[in-house]
């Protein structure tokens, strides 16, 4: 009763950049469901997220630090491959964080565990962008806070990414002139005629960043929801209208000193 398993082990913390060598692949079997609500899984797709690189330092923010010697922590979609629990049964679809690695056997009360439903033309994979933590970020971060008016302005940094695209669609649905930030002009070019945006800003390129969002934000920026921080959050601070509402997504900026930078601008006249 047991199947192979490749699970993907965090072995050391990172000094600067990862390194395969702060990984360690390992092949071993995986024991089928035993007891009274245990649930087979297999792992399709696995979300790649900011995060992880937080998660693997020894600082703890949301989540605790990822744990040495064990599976590196993931959010995955799976399939349930064997059950015998009355919650789940073989096919469905679920999600939860599975972690690196193919299978896992987790009980049916596990908070890990999440059973989502099937819907015609939304492929599982959905459930690791809008359908999960990306699309309640950018639903929830948006609307209850930023609360976007028709006619406003809103600008996105880090836009190109999986909130940030998901931030400019819905303001643009809401009325809003949308304003985006990324870092190649192949991503600029995405955020206009894939999804939407009014006008995108190469901010590894511009000569004066702060003079690009004001031709782009010709009457300022009303709600900026800001996702990489740093110096970019301080430029478009600049150009705040009175009442401005402004969202920042916790802790994706790091330099690399470790040090923390301060909103540390005036508005321009």
């Amino acid at each position: 009763f047991f199947m192979s398993n490749t699970k993907v082990i965090l072995i050391s913390r990172p000094v600067g950049l990862l390194n395969p060598s702060n990984f360690k692949i390992v092949k071993d079997t995986i024991s089928k469901p035993q007891k009274k609500g245990d649930v087979l899984i297999q792992s399709n797709y696995l979300s790649l997220d900011p995060e992880s690189r937080g998660w693997v330092e020894n600082s703890p923010s949301v989540l605790p630090p990822a744990k040495l010697g064990e599976v590196m922590r993931g959010l995955c979609v799976g399939t349930v491959v064997e059950s015998l629990s009355d919650k789940y049964k073989p096919g469905d679809t679920v999600v939860g964080m599975f972690g690196w690695q193919g299978y896992l056997v987790l009980n049916e009360d596990d908070t890990h565990l999440t059973k989502v439903p099937d819907i015609p033309g939304v492929p599982p994979v959905a459930w690791l962008g809008p359908f999960g933590s990306a699309g309640l970020t950018a639903y929830f971060g948006l609307l209850k806070i930023g609360n976007p008016q028709p006619g406003q302005t809103v600008l996105v940094s880090g836009a190109a990414g999986a909130v940030g695209s998901i931030v400019g669609q819905i303001a643009k649905i809401k009325g809003c002139r949308v304003v985006g930030t990324a870092g190649t002009e192949e991503k600029c070019q995405k955020l206009i005629e894939k999804f939407g945006f009014d006008a995108a800003i190469n901010y590894k390129t511009a000569k004066n960043l702060s003079d690009e969002i004001r031709e782009a934000c010709p009457n300022g920026v009303d709600v900026f929801f800001d996702l990489v921080g740093g110096h970019i959050l301080d430029t478009a601070l600049r150009r705040i209208n009175d009442g401005m509402k402004g969202i920042k997504r916790e802790e994706l900026y790091r330099e690399k000193k470790k040090e923390r930078e301060g909103w540390r601008c005036k508005k321009d006249d």
